[in-house]
């Protein structure tokens, strides 16, 4: 099953690392990435799609993501039926 994140986080390459390292560490499989500008120049919105096969759950994900200090905000986002 997949499930997508939606990350507030400062804009530049290290905080992307940061986040897809510790996903990585933590042997979350991701299927997807993209990132992009938001208006405030010192962030950026970046969405990931982890695919739970493993079922070590998304809150799990989220708990590794909110320790970063670069994560300002986070939540799952919920698919449209």
């Amino acid at each position: 099953m997949s499930k997508t994140l939606s990350l507030q986080l400062k804009n530049d390459m290290d905080s992307l690392m940061r986040v897809l390292s510790t996903l990585r560490r933590k042997k979350f499989n991701i299927s997807n990435v993209n990132m992009e500008k938001t208006y405030d120049t010192d962030s950026s919105k970046l969405f990931i799609t982890i695919e739970d096969q493993l079922n070590l759950g998304i809150n799990q994900a989220i708990k590794q993501m909110k320790k970063l200090v670069d994560v300002t905000e986070i939540k799952e986002l919920k698919e449209e039926i």
